[in-house]
């Protein structure tokens, strides 16, 4: 909101991993966007999410490891994929609420 205020242009983005709150998540986003009145747009990862951070997980597990799904995770998804999403839409800049 008070990015809109600046006059910068807003857009929100909402993961999508896979979880199973999706719908409910993306209700409840998509009610916060319509009364700011901007863009929403929902980001499908899923298939990258798996390969990355959930077969991660599991081979940690297989090899008596304990994983630290967070750090791949925030790398490699939020500030990799989901950043790169994000900037190829041309925007310039970002801000997260998370």
């Amino acid at each position: 909101a008070q990015f809109l205020k600046k006059q910068y242009q807003v857009r929100g983005f909402l993961l999508d991993i896979g979880q199973p709150t999706l719908a409910e998540q993306a209700e409840v986003t998509e009610t916060i966007a319509g009364r700011l009145g901007i863009d929403l747009q929902i980001v499908d990862i899923t298939t990258r999410f798996q390969e990355i951070v959930l077969d991660y997980i599991i081979d940690s597990y297989k090899k008596g490891k304990t994983p630290n799904h967070f750090m791949i995770s925030n790398q490699e998804i939020k500030c990799g994929l989901f950043v790169e999403h994000i900037l190829s839409t041309g925007l310039e800049i970002m801000a997260t609420g998370h």
